[in-house]
């Protein structure tokens, strides 16, 4: 027993580990964006798969940061602005950076959303 209190306060003393990502890195979020429409679409869907895909992960995204709270959130997205505007900003920068596209897509999300909503802190 005394050897575990002794070991306890190394545990707290390690390095933490890196941050848990998704799979999805920016060339696939591309993708998903980027999907095209068969002809027709099959009743009851309003776009394709991938694209609504995508703007179910870049809308995630958002919620994510808008739940940091004021003060901690990466960026500032007023309320009027859509979900197609916010797949527009994030597919703008994923275009404007294709060196990027590697990282981890929400990772891009997040800072493409800090740019073009920036906080005034």
């Amino acid at each position: 027993m005394r050897a575990w209190v002794l070991l306890l306060p190394l545990a707290f003393a390690l390095p933490a580990h890196a941050q848990r990502f998704s799979k999805v890195d920016g060339n696939r979020l591309l993708q998903m964006c980027e999907t095209r429409a068969p002809a027709p679409l099959r009743p009851g869907l309003t776009a394709p798969p991938g694209r609504l895909q995508c703007e179910a992960y870049i809308s995630g995204i958002a919620d994510a940061i808008a739940a940091a709270g004021p003060g901690r959130a990466a960026a500032c997205i007023p309320l009027a602005v859509t979900t197609p505007q916010l797949v527009a900003v994030v597919l703008k920068d994923l275009r404007a950076r294709p060196e990027a596209t590697e990282r981890p897509a929400g990772a891009l999300a997040t800072e493409a959303l800090a740019r073009a909503f920036p906080c005034a802190h």
